[in-house]
């Protein structure tokens, strides 16, 4: 007879080079990010003055998103500027944090580049299992409002075969001049596992070399590199027969 355990739990491995970030803005499970509104706001109210109304506080959509995953809070400052001929630029505040953009050619097929641009955060935090889970990568919705210059692209990742830096995507507005500034500790993405297990999260802070070896591999593909890296890992780490030779 087989016993299957809900109870179960997937070990979450979570590295980065940098003591501070671990510290002061460590990747957390995405019950320690509960929006400040709704802890803030009622649970009910009263319409005309007897029938009690449930709001937001008690929506299970909501409350039961925060039970699942992790949440990546952004370690450094970002001041976005968006100039009246489309034209954008940006700083960290660390000054040592990477932010790339992809070529319009990759993307103007979804987006319309006269109106959006496209930024790459190279995240510090990179995370592995041991088990082949998928994870949904995207914007944490509730702890945002409806009037964000930007929007974050969903996405699936899977850190069982390398660990996958959690690179964040931002599409931003440029159709009207603006500037901004995404805080240290706002919270950048959600990554939530396709699996019933509970999450053991433990963080690990590596040195430079380490983390390069941990994230980077050769290149031998100009598209596809991704899913052809995994192949190439998954045919090395797959069980051989101790009789073949």
């Amino acid at each position: 007879m087989f016993i299957f355990s809900r109870n179960k739990k997937v070990v979450v491995d979570a590295y980065t080079r940098h003591e501070d970030i671990r510290t002061s803005y460590p990747i957390e499970t995405s019950a320690k990010f509960l929006p400040e509104w709704w802890v803030k706001a009622p649970s009910s109210i009263t319409l005309d003055g007897y029938v009690p109304s449930p709001t937001l506080k008690t929506c299970s959509g909501l409350t039961d998103l925060y039970t699942k995953g992790l949440i990546l809070p952004l370690w450094t400052d970002i001041a976005i500027k968006v100039e009246s001929n489309k034209s954008y630029s940006w700083r960290c505040a660390d000054e040592t944090s990477s932010i790339s953009v992809h070529a319009e050619h990759q993307w103007d097929m979804f987006a319309d580049p006269t109106k959006y641009g496209h930024l790459k955060i190279a995240c510090e935090w990179a995370v592995s299992t041991k088990e082949n889970i998928d994870w949904v990568l995207m914007a944490p919705y509730w702890n945002t409002t409806l009037s964000e210059p930007y929007s974050i692209p969903p996405g699936i990742v899977n850190g069982f075969y390398k660990p996958v830096p959690l690179q964040t995507q931002l599409m931003l507005d440029i159709s009207t001049p603006t500037s901004f500034i995404l805080t240290a500790g706002t919270p950048l993405v959600q990554i939530i596992p396709l699996t019933e297990k509970r999450i053991d999260l433990r963080r690990h802070v590596v040195s430079e070399e380490e983390f390069y070896k941990l994230t980077n591999y050769r290149k031998a593909k100009f598209i596809h590199r991704h899913k052809h890296n995994i192949k190439m890992q998954s045919e090395t780490n797959k069980p051989k027969c101790p009789f073949t030779f």
